[in-house]
């Protein structure tokens, strides 16, 4: 059974990643890799996320025993700054997240601070939104209004890379499914530029 060390060390020479190659997918530092690479230190929780979503997005994942490599992967997470995070982390600056049904006025004061972040990255967020909801954190001009009936109550929708991410509720428990597969993502897209350019702008909705 490997260990984190040696999983992290596999991962690379299966992809034929440098450390810096690893360092530039990550976000991590070259002398945190380092230390993980030799075992002389455990990777915290948080650490080992940006390790596990670097990999996965070139389609290499840490399993119980080794590493395995898949054509593409669904996964779930828990918490919507998870989505956010890895957007923030696997995006360059000029790069665009879209949120198709997004409602802000539920957002967490961690999540809105994560919104800024992403902005301040140089990250392009667009956004639709119910008509009449006019709770925005953002510029006017990255979000359009549709039509309430079109509208997903409770159900966002995240396109950023080739990765598309729709939010489940079972039982008041919330789930964040993330399909890493080109074709969805690029159909989701497709959806979302539809609803995108019939919404109404902010200076439409102010004269309703």
């Amino acid at each position: 059974m490997m260990d984190i060390a040696q999983k992290t060390r596999a991962s690379r020479a299966w992809l034929n990643w440098t450390q810096e190659d690893l360092v530039k997918q990550s976000g991590l530092s070259l002398a945190g890799i380092q230390t993980i690479e030799r075992g002389e230190s455990s990777p915290t929780v948080r650490t080992l996320k940006k390790l596990e979503s670097a990999f996965a997005d070139a389609h290499v994942f840490f399993t119980q025993d080794g590493i395995e490599c898949r054509p593409y992967q669904t996964r779930t997470y828990n918490s919507f700054m998870d989505i956010l995070e890895d957007a923030y982390a696997s995006l360059e600056p000029d790069q665009e997240i879209i949120m198709h049904c997004a409602d802000e006025s539920r957002s967490s004061d961690a999540v809105n601070e994560m919104l800024q972040k992403i902005r301040r990255k140089g990250l392009i967020l667009r956004m639709t939104l119910k008509d009449g909801d006019t709770n925005i954190s953002g510029e006017a001009e990255f979000y359009r209004w549709i039509d309430p009936d079109l509208f997903m109550n409770s159900q966002v929708e995240v396109i950023y890379g080739d990765k598309f991410v729709f939010h489940l509720q079972e039982d008041e428990r919330n789930f964040f499914v993330m399909t890493h597969n080109k074709a969805k993502s690029r159909n989701a897209r497709k959806q979302f530029e539809y609803h995108w350019k019939n919404g109404k702008t902010w200076d439409e909705i102010q004269m309703t």
